[in-house]
């Protein structure tokens, strides 16, 4: 990924050389010879050759073959035939909620991939996220939805992080399972988000972090929450690719669960408020 933008090799083994040094001055002596040598074990690494990053499609896979219809039509410009692929889906008898999971989403997770390896460009990301966006609105309105529950779900992505199609999805699928949902969207200000906590009064807070440099701010969101008269007392569920390798931390963070995907959010969610 960070030779596609040009930089040097050796300039990863520089700088990982650098870190395995700063922290074994830094770190207490066990701790800093168990980070060191994870450093080392990183410059090993990077002896070899680097493999490819992955792709998210997999065309074997159910839906495979419309997921992949469906990111090309996104890479053409073509708007109506990317709407027209999910709504000939929708008409042939696939789920709203098999569409999100084995289509939109593996389709959005490739451009971020292609925009990682320097394969299109922010323009090119923003018209394919743009156009998920508006598909998902539309689709939803077809989603068959349960009776309402009495739950009240207030969903946002914290500060700084500004990718929500993950997040829109968290939230219409609690909606599907009949909760009341309030979707406030990306970049979130603490303040205004606490101020959201306690005039909204939900059962259950849903937080987004997609970069591992949000995680600060994740625990200072949390912490501002919890001290509203509101926030004392509300779940918070936590999840986005930030915490992908540490689902482990999230009560560290002041968190009362986490979720890997949409299903799992709804399913820890009613257990978190007693459904």
């Amino acid at each position: 990924m960070l030779a596609s933008r040009g930089l040097p090799s050796g300039a990863v083994q520089s700088a990982v050389g650098c870190l395995a040094k700063v922290l074994a001055a830094e770190l207490p002596t066990e701790s800093g010879s168990l980070a060191a040598g994870v450093c080392q074990e990183a410059l090993r690494a990077l002896e070899h050759e680097s493999p490819e990053l992955p792709s998210f499609l997999k065309p074997h896979a159910p839906q495979g073959r419309l997921a992949a219809s469906y990111l090309l039509a996104l890479l053409e410009g073509d708007r109506a035939r990317a709407s027209r692929l999910i709504w000939e889906a929708v008409d042939s008898g696939s789920s709203v909620p098999d569409l999100y999971l084995r289509v939109l989403l593996p389709a959005q997770q490739e451009v971020g991939r292609m925009w990682q390896a320097n394969e299109i460009n922010v323009a090119e990301e923003h018209f394919a996220t743009s156009t998920t966006k508006t598909i998902l609105a539309q689709l939803r309105l077809r989603a068959p939805l349960q009776a309402p529950n009495g739950k009240t779900l207030l969903a946002a992505a914290v500060m700084g992080n500004h990718h929500d199609v993950g997040l829109q999805v968290v939230a219409d699928f609690f909606e599907m399972a009949g909760w009341r949902v309030i979707q406030l969207g990306s970049d979130m200000p603490i303040p205004d988000l606490v101020q959201a906590v306690e005039f909204y009064q939900p059962d259950l807070v849903a937080l987004s972090v997609s970069l591992h440099t949000q995680l600060v701010t994740l625990t200072e969101t949390i912490q501002a929450v919890r001290r509203g008269q509101r926030g004392a007392a509300v779940k918070i569920l936590v999840g986005g690719r930030a915490l992908a390798e540490a689902a482990d931390l999230v009560q560290q963070f002041g968190a009362d669960g986490y979720a890997a995907d949409p299903n799992a959010a709804v399913s820890v969610g009613n257990a978190l408020v007693g459904l």
